[in-house]
């Protein structure tokens, strides 16, 4: 593990952070078919993460403002505002993590109502992220 640079870190953290974007377009809710077969075509139907979520373009906002804070780091470019770019980056992809697990614990299921595929790999993307992030930014500032 000693191998991995800090700047592989950051890029696998932006690009986790991308496909937590990516996520937001799967089924984030499903409604699985009951047993019924309509010319081989399945009658399930779902919700994407745009459909269920209340303000989903906040998280999409959120995560790739933290993929490009991660790949300026990660590039050796400078924020603007003087910010660090690996704090910032991980405070704002952990939000989409949190919002995430609250979804996933307290999903507004019932019935036939069931976690669709989006928002596991939303949960795990998301963390991934967060994790990689964290480590950077610890490991950035043992040595600073």
């Amino acid at each position: 593990m000693d191998q991995i640079t800090r700047e592989q870190k950051l890029f696998v953290a932006a690009a986790a952070s991308v496909l937590f974007i990516v996520s937001l377009f799967f089924d984030w809710a499903s409604v699985p078919s009951v047993d019924t077969v309509v010319g081989e075509v399945d009658v399930g139907f779902g919700g994407s993460g745009f459909d269920i979520l209340p303000a989903a373009w906040i998280y999409l906002i959120l995560a790739a403002v933290a993929a490009l804070a991660f790949l300026a780091d990660a590039l050796n470019y400078e924020l603007p505002s003087g910010i660090p770019a690996i704090p910032l980056g991980t405070w704002l992809i952990s939000i989409p993590f949190v919002l995430s697990f609250a979804y996933m614990i307290d999903f507004p299921g019932g019935g036939p109502i069931d976690r669709g595929i989006g928002l596991w790999l939303g949960l795990v993307f998301s963390a991934i992220a967060l994790v990689v992030a964290a480590w950077a930014w610890y490991e950035d500032r043992e040595y600073a």
